[in-house]
């Protein structure tokens, strides 16, 4: 199945929003002693997005 490359694209993006959220949820929680999401998310969030980086990444390699 080939998918097409504006979707691949899309899907990178979604995957390095994933990690910017777990970086941001960190540095509140390690600044201000309180979480975005009160809970454990940005570590789901950071490991869907290294498998969403690790299997769509290269799409991002053309731009």
């Amino acid at each position: 199945m080939v998918i097409p490359m504006w979707l691949a694209k899309t899907i990178a993006w979604s995957g390095i929003a994933l990690i910017g959220f777990a970086v941001v949820d960190v540095a509140v929680t390690s600044f201000w002693d309180t979480s975005l999401t009160g809970s454990s998310w940005s570590s789901l969030a950071e490991f869907a997005g290294g498998f969403v980086m690790k299997h769509f990444g290269e799409a991002l390699d053309d731009e």
